[in-house]
């Protein structure tokens, strides 16, 4: 879980192709949406803390996603650690 980038680089990629075809159907676009980081998370993302401080290893992220609901979605598709109360 040291890089979020290739996750967020597949969203990214499914939203474009999402907004194409939406743009195709006259539809509204999806728009930009907000992830915040919390608790552990944070520590382990962050380097200047993660190299100094041993963290115990985590399966899941906390997260404030605000986003709408196609992307949220998206996010549990691709991958787990995205997994949401539902």
């Amino acid at each position: 879980m040291d890089d979020l980038g290739p996750i967020f680089t597949k969203l990214d990629e499914i939203i474009r192709l999402e907004n194409k075809e939406r743009t195709a159907n006259g539809a509204l676009l999806i728009q930009k949406g907000v992830l915040q980081l919390m608790g552990q998370m944070c520590l382990i993302m962050n380097p200047s803390v993660s190299e100094n401080i041993h963290l115990a290893g985590t399966t899941d992220v906390d997260a404030r996603i605000k986003a709408e609901y196609f992307v949220k979605e998206k996010m549990v598709e691709i991958s787990p650690i995205f997994w949401s109360k539902r």
